[in-house]
């Protein structure tokens, strides 16, 4: 470490003494708090401390908190140099920073950070790329990652069929004639109508439904692969939103708009999953009959039934999801100690959860008007509250708690699924 004189702080001004204590002072200010030594390659974290690079480096692969106030920070997130603070150093002691690079471990490790430097460059221009990234937000794409993700998202719907479509009848059994008024009544419970699916109308019928599940992806992924990026140019950069408004809007709008694309698909998908006929009383037995039926008697307008109502509870769980999402996380942090990122694992799925809640009744009924027909909203309304409790919309939301719970456990499995492939 480069010692600087020490100065009496009473020298007068002007004097070669209050010159040495000027610089005693600046020099103090600009150490590392981790090193003590003047700062080389400074870095500084949110709580506004600064350090070495390669000492916070170092510091936060061990604790995920700043090493002067202790404050949470990402655990390896090391941000990237002050350019103004390292020039400011620089123009103040010239001598000391030479004299610091020209020791041979500290060059060896100013050429790993450059090295580490120029890899994260690349990294970055290749992520842009992908996402058709840049002013224009072009559609450089990597085909490869692109069908994983296909891959992906078509599996899971295919593989979590046979339970959609158990939680489906079982939730809107009172929406079915066929069960209503069928031989063995209503259903009792989930097991129940798992195996009277089998006994009923065979084996296969567990997947009746999935194949418009998984044909769904592709205008959801083909949506991702070509106006993503123009979405979030425009919510970002054209200055319509604030800045910190801008990620969430874009990332709301073009979740509402795959939305919109892939909507006669969900469609097609309910109608077929709550088909519970067997052999000639089968409403639909094939997904083109089905859209023959459904266009021949209520125009093309039947294959976007309760569309806007589902664009409002994406919207609307998007809103929860995030500012629940951010509530959690602090409300964790301050009360178990953690810091942001140990938080973050609990807080998602919690606030997952909340946005589920708060949402299933818009979901519910949306599910109805496409099962019946009914394209006004307040008449579905009406008729759900009337054929389910007779109660509150409240009451509607929470008597079927045991769906979100378990819908919300099935829905963790997309990302981690996703990011199986993306491995």
């Amino acid at each position: 470490m480069e010692a600087m004189p020490d100065a009496a702080t009473s020298a007068e001004p002007g004097t070669p003494e209050s010159s040495i204590a000027r610089t005693a002072s600046l020099y103090d200010d600009y150490q590392c708090c981790i090193c003590m030594e003047l700062l080389l390659e400074p870095v500084s974290l949110a709580c506004g401390h600064s350090g070495c690079h390669h000492c916070f480096e170092q510091a936060l692969s061990v604790s995920a908190r700043c090493p002067s106030c202790r404050e949470g920070v990402a655990r390896g997130a090391v941000p990237s140099v002050n350019v103004v603070l390292r020039s400011t150093i620089e123009r103040l002691f010239p001598e000391q920073i030479s004299a610091r690079k020209a020791d041979p471990e500290t060059a060896a490790m100013l050429g790993r950070y450059a090295e580490q430097r120029r890899e994260r460059n690349a990294q970055r221009a290749e992520a842009l790329a992908r996402e058709g990234g840049g002013e224009g937000g072009g559609l450089a794409v990597d085909m490869s990652s692109w069908l994983l993700k296909l891959l992906a998202m078509g599996l899971l719907p295919f593989v979590v069929a046979p339970y959609s479509r158990t939680v489906l009848l079982l939730q809107n059994q009172r929406a079915l004639p066929l069960v209503a008024a069928g031989p063995r009544g209503a259903y009792s419970g989930l097991f129940n109508v798992f195996w009277r699916q089998a006994a009923e109308q065979g084996a296969l019928s567990y997947w009746r439904g999935a194949a418009a599940s998984v044909l769904k992806t592709l205008p959801i992924a083909l949506f991702d692969m070509t106006c993503a990026s123009s979405v979030n140019w425009l919510c970002q950069r054209s200055g319509l939103l604030p800045a910190p408004l801008g990620g969430p809007a874009a990332r709301a709008i073009r979740d509402a708009l795959s939305f919109v694309a892939a909507y006669p698909l969900e469609v097609l998908r309910l109608n077929m999953t709550a088909d519970v006929g067997w052999g000639p009383e089968r409403r639909f037995f094939s997904l083109l009959d089905c859209t023959e039926r459904l266009v021949s008697a209520d125009g093309s307008a039947a294959l976007y039934t309760g569309c806007e109502v589902g664009v409002a509870r994406l919207l609307i769980f998007k809103i929860v999801h995030g500012v629940g999402g951010q509530w959690l996380a602090q409300s964790i942090t301050s009360h178990f100690a953690m810091d942001a990122a140990e938080a973050q694992p609990w807080a998602r799925p919690l606030a997952r959860l909340l946005a589920a809640m708060v949402t299933y009744p818009l979901d519910l009924v949306r599910t109805r008007m496409v099962l019946t027909g009914e394209s006004d909203f307040g008449l579905a309304v009406a008729n759900t509250l009337q054929t389910e409790v007779c109660g509150s919309m409240e009451e509607l939301g929470f008597r079927h708690l045991r769906f979100v719970l378990l819908d919300s456990a099935v829905s963790l499995l997309h990302p981690l699924v996703a990011r199986l492939f993306a491995d």
